[in-house]
Protein backbone atom coordinates (compact mmCIF):
# COMPACT_ATOMS: atom_id res chain seq x y z
CA UNK A 1 0.00 0.00 0.00
CA UNK A 2 1.40 2.98 -1.27
CA UNK A 3 1.59 6.18 1.55
CA UNK A 4 3.69 8.97 -0.60
CA UNK A 5 5.13 9.35 -3.49
CA UNK A 6 6.95 12.04 -5.64
CA UNK A 7 5.73 13.95 -8.37
CA UNK A 8 7.63 15.66 -11.29
CA UNK A 9 5.42 17.05 -13.56
CA UNK A 10 8.07 19.08 -15.98
CA UNK A 11 10.61 16.94 -16.61
CA UNK A 12 10.07 13.34 -14.14
CA UNK A 13 14.03 14.52 -12.90
CA UNK A 14 14.63 14.20 -9.44
CA UNK A 15 17.87 14.84 -7.45
CA UNK A 16 18.10 11.59 -6.15
CA UNK A 17 21.41 12.21 -3.97
CA UNK A 18 19.78 14.76 -2.81
CA UNK A 19 16.64 12.70 -1.74
CA UNK A 20 18.48 10.30 -0.27
CA UNK A 21 20.55 12.42 1.95
CA UNK A 22 17.55 13.82 3.27
CA UNK A 23 15.38 10.47 3.75
CA UNK A 24 18.56 8.91 5.71
CA UNK A 25 17.96 12.10 8.16
CA UNK A 26 14.59 12.19 8.74
CA UNK A 27 15.16 8.11 9.28
CA UNK A 28 18.34 8.16 11.30
CA UNK A 29 16.21 10.81 14.02
CA UNK A 30 14.19 7.88 14.00
CA UNK A 31 15.75 5.78 14.76
CA UNK A 32 17.12 3.99 11.39
CA UNK A 33 20.37 2.59 10.93
CA UNK A 34 22.09 2.42 6.79
CA UNK A 35 23.62 -0.97 6.21
CA UNK A 36 26.13 -0.18 3.29
CA UNK A 37 27.81 -2.72 1.07
CA UNK A 38 24.58 -5.23 2.38
CA UNK A 39 23.03 -6.29 -0.99
CA UNK A 40 19.74 -7.40 -0.89
CA UNK A 41 19.16 -10.52 -2.39
CA UNK A 42 15.47 -11.37 -1.71
CA UNK A 43 12.73 -11.11 0.50
CA UNK A 44 9.45 -11.73 1.62
CA UNK A 45 6.32 -9.70 2.52
CA UNK A 46 4.85 -11.07 5.76
CA UNK A 47 0.75 -11.24 6.70
CA UNK A 48 1.50 -8.84 9.54
CA UNK A 49 2.14 -5.91 6.81
CA UNK A 50 6.08 -5.90 7.92
CA UNK A 51 8.98 -7.12 5.27
CA UNK A 52 12.01 -9.44 5.50
CA UNK A 53 14.58 -8.39 3.62
CA UNK A 54 17.44 -11.45 2.71
CA UNK A 55 21.32 -10.57 2.22
CA UNK A 56 24.45 -13.16 2.08
CA UNK A 57 24.75 -12.51 5.97
CA UNK A 58 21.59 -12.35 7.42
CA UNK A 59 17.75 -11.85 7.20
CA UNK A 60 16.09 -8.09 8.51
CA UNK A 61 12.80 -7.56 9.45
CA UNK A 62 11.19 -4.14 9.10
CA UNK A 63 7.82 -2.84 9.25
CA UNK A 64 9.16 0.01 6.43
CA UNK A 65 11.24 -0.85 3.39
CA UNK A 66 11.74 1.73 0.16
CA UNK A 67 13.25 0.43 -2.47
CA UNK A 68 15.90 2.88 -3.94
CA UNK A 69 17.65 0.83 -6.27
CA UNK A 70 16.74 3.84 -9.00
CA UNK A 71 17.16 1.94 -12.90
CA UNK A 72 17.24 -1.52 -11.12
CA UNK A 73 14.26 -1.19 -8.50
CA UNK A 74 11.99 -3.25 -10.40
CA UNK A 75 14.44 -6.16 -10.77
CA UNK A 76 14.68 -5.35 -7.07
CA UNK A 77 11.38 -6.03 -6.38
CA UNK A 78 11.04 -9.02 -8.27
CA UNK A 79 13.12 -10.83 -6.01
CA UNK A 80 10.70 -10.43 -3.03
CA UNK A 81 8.45 -13.42 -2.75
CA UNK A 82 4.38 -12.76 -2.22
CA UNK A 83 4.95 -9.04 -3.77
CA UNK A 84 2.38 -9.34 -6.88
CA UNK A 85 3.78 -8.76 -10.45
CA UNK A 86 0.89 -6.27 -10.99
CA UNK A 87 2.68 -4.04 -8.25
CA UNK A 88 6.17 -4.20 -9.90
CA UNK A 89 6.53 -1.15 -12.09
CA UNK A 90 7.73 -1.74 -15.90
CA UNK A 91 11.16 -0.20 -16.31
CA UNK A 92 11.30 3.19 -18.00
CA UNK A 93 14.30 4.09 -19.44
CA UNK A 94 14.84 7.70 -20.74
CA UNK A 95 17.63 9.84 -22.21
CA UNK A 96 17.75 12.89 -20.23
CA UNK A 97 20.47 16.31 -21.46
Amino acid sequence: QCVGALLSPSTGIVDSHGLMLSLLADAEEHGAVLALNSPVIGGELLKNGNTIVRTPELDLECNEFVNAAGLTAPSLARLFESLPSRLIPSACYAKGN
